[in-house]
């Protein structure tokens, strides 16, 4: 059993049972003294850990469960710089700003020095003055180009609720279409408009969609990647957190057909069940657009 010092002097072992096994068997132990994340990564390169219908950072867990409450103000800096690492020996409770003054790619033995960071943005505007933002994932963002993003996307919006052909080709998404088409009204129907939904946005590994609280995007919900759920949700009702009957028929339907079915009834259960698949390993866009087409041409064969 691999035991470490965490910090505060803590004793931890590898698979210590203040956290469940279903915790340990997403983790390996490499030969840096990393514990590797080994199931969902989200999209800044953390691991992601879902337990009932919340997903959290896996390193955050690990450091409340085996070392300390996360005192308000502080985040998990990566020692180690692998950041789907949850070994509590290589993570440090920090401010924020001590995060930021460390650096993204500053190795821990220089950690203590202010690392060469980039002047300007890729299109040319200086990070400094009224053009820096720091957001509160601690990454510098250019306000112009945020200003520009959000002003092309608002007209793609209006664009798109005005006439979804006037959209330019390149931006034009098929869900765009599906949504200003009749809803569907068969379980059949409804995996094959969440199949055209996740094809056209592609896969999210994650709670519904990324950035649900809309701090970095600016984008429609149901333009943005989405869970297998939140894909089933949005063919119904056009929303990815929107509920309707149908759509939990739908969910309750594809878990039983998922693995060996989900351990409970509920629908919350139902839909952890979902995206846990959907958050395995080397899941794809595509495999999850097959799977939703095969239910589909399942139910259709059931209800003829």
């Amino acid at each position: 059993m691999n035991t470490i010092i965490a910090p505060h002097g803590t004793v931890v072992a590898h698979g210590d049972d203040r956290l469940p096994v279903r915790f340990w068997e997403k983790t390996q132990l490499s030969e840096s003294g990393c514990w590797e994340w080994t199931a969902q990564i989200g999209h800044h390169g953390y691991a992601r850990y879902s337990h009932g219908s919340k997903s959290r950072k896996a390193h955050r867990v690990a450091y409340e469960a085996l070392v300390a409450p996360i005192s308000a103000g502080l985040v998990i800096d990566h020692l180690c710089r692998v950041r789907h690492c949850v070994n509590p020996a290589h993570l440090e409770a920090v401010t924020n700003a001590e995060n930021i003054r460390r650096g993204e790619n500053k190795p821990p033995a220089f950690r203590g020095s202010r690392p060469a960071l980039k002047s300007h943005c890729a299109n040319g505007h200086a990070f400094s003055g009224d053009n820096l933002r720091i957001s509160p994932k601690g990454t510098r963002v250019c306000r112009t180009c945020q200003r520009n993003y959000s002003r092309e996307s608002a007209a793609r919006k209006r664009a798109a609720l005005t006439d979804p052909t006037n959209v330019p080709a390149g931006d034009r998404r098929p869900v765009l279409v599906t949504l200003a088409t009749p809803r569907p009204t068969t379980l059949a129907g409804t995996f094959r408009a969440a199949a055209r939904v996740l094809a056209a946005n592609g896969l999210y590994q994650g709670d519904y969609v990324p950035d649900a609280r809309d701090k970095e995007m600016c984008i429609p919900h149901f333009l943005r990647p989405m869970s297998i759920v939140a894909a089933l949700k949005t063919a119904v009702t056009g929303d990815p957190h929107g509920t309707s009957r149908l759509a939990d028929e739908a969910i309750s339907t594809l878990a039983l057909r998922l693995g060996d079915g989900p351990r409970w009834g509920d629908i919350f259960s139902l839909e952890t069940h979902v995206d846990d698949w959907g958050d395995g390993e080397g899941r794809t866009t595509e495999s999850a657009v097959a799977v939703l087409y095969a239910a589909a041409d399942a139910s259709e064969q059931v209800a003829a």
